[in-house]
């Protein structure tokens, strides 16, 4: 989640926005609990702080709460998840303490992922051709990889899914850099340069997200 603040913080300077950040790196915002690899037992502090995240973000009731996470396979170096439909039950269980207080929920679906490939490097080691050369198949960075969390986003009232897939790639490939911007700063978080590039679309996400909380037919605008 933390890779796309560059562009809500473009967002909350032009709207006045307050934005609070809670993350934790590698700590999948669901009821299940991350085990380690190889020896299978639960990171005490993961469920530690979700359960913190839970108490202060009720606390606050914030205007909505946006999430992400990766696609499992990111984690598979360390930690063992259980499979996608557990995965989805636990993000259910884990956004309906939020939409249960009002609070909805926003939902950005993972990027594609060139992990373990790390884009800056294969643009130094292809200096003449690095678009060309770093470039990645849809099928591979994306279409074939499994999405628990945006599988478990889709037609839940409260909560808002948002797919940037059409601004990452083609029909064909996933490109490197898009509008003279290297899109990647390793294998699978994006820069900050690009992030801001997506502004306009994390601003009508976030306008409509807000625009539902409004009492109906007041005429009123969200900020």
């Amino acid at each position: 989640m933390l890779h796309y603040l560059p562009g809500f913080g473009e967002l909350a300077k032009f709207y006045g926005w307050r934005i609070v950040v809670l993350s934790k790196s590698a700590c999948v915002f669901s009821e299940v609990p991350v085990r380690y690899r190889l020896s299978g037992a639960v990171r005490d502090d993961y469920e530690q702080w979700k359960q913190n995240a839970i108490e202060l973000l009720i606390k606050l009731h914030p205007s909505a709460v946006i999430t992400s996470a990766a696609r499992p396979n990111i984690y598979s170096y360390a930690y063992a998840l259980p499979p996608a439909e557990v995965l989805i039950a636990g993000y259910h269980a884990q956004w309906k303490k939020l939409t249960d207080q009002k609070i909805p929920v926003g939902v950005i679906c993972d990027n594609p992922v060139f992990y373990p490939r790390d884009v800056p490097s294969c643009a130094v080691r292809n200096p003449e051709n690095h678009a060309a050369a770093c470039a990645m198949p849809r099928s591979e960075v994306m279409d074939n990889l499994e999405d628990p969390l945006c599988a478990a986003a889709q037609h839940e009232e409260g909560i808002f899914p948002l797919e940037l897939n059409r601004y990452f790639c083609n029909a064909e490939i996933c490109p490197v850099i898009i509008g003279n911007v290297f899109v990647y700063r390793d294998g699978d978080h994006l820069t900050a340069t690009f992030a801001r590039t997506l502004a306009p679309y994390l601003g009508q996400f976030t306008q409509r997200i807000l625009q539902s909380t409004l009492p109906e037919n007041t005429g009123a605008a969200a900020p």
